[in-house]
């Protein structure tokens, strides 16, 4: 017996369209003040962070939702600008910001241990 190849296995997309996506979108944003955005919002209007998870993955979606999520994450920039607070910075983290400093050092080891060591001998003199 042979199967039939032209059947779709799995559930049919919510979004079958870029436009239809762009529509959802559109209408999140449209709909929801400028310093409201976020990832959660959009997720319940377009159905599931893992839509959002699934789309971003597709090709033909990706860049979609890339750019959803850059307006989301100008918002949580935007309102740390105006008002600070340690929530938008949390968020911001998740958009893959850190608030890590990097010093790079020269010069050798040695010569701070040879300084420690001295300033420790004259102080016990």
């Amino acid at each position: 017996m042979e199967k039939d190849k032209s059947r779709v296995v799995g559930r049919p997309r919510k979004y079958q369209t870029r436009e239809d996506l762009i529509n959802a979108i559109n209408t999140y944003f449209k709909d929801t003040p400028f310093i409201e955005y976020s990832v959660t919002g959009l997720s319940l209007v377009l159905g599931s962070k893992q839509l959002i998870q699934d789309y971003d993955k597709k090709k033909e979606f990706g860049d979609i939702i890339k750019e959803a999520k850059l307006i989301i994450e100008n918002s949580y920039e935007m309102s740390l600008r105006d008002k600070g607070g340690a929530h938008n910075i949390f968020a911001l983290k998740n958009f893959g910001w850190s608030d890590k400093q990097e010093i790079e050092h020269s010069g050798s080891i040695e010569g701070f241990l040879d300084q420690a060591r001295k300033k420790a001998s004259d102080r016990g003199k």
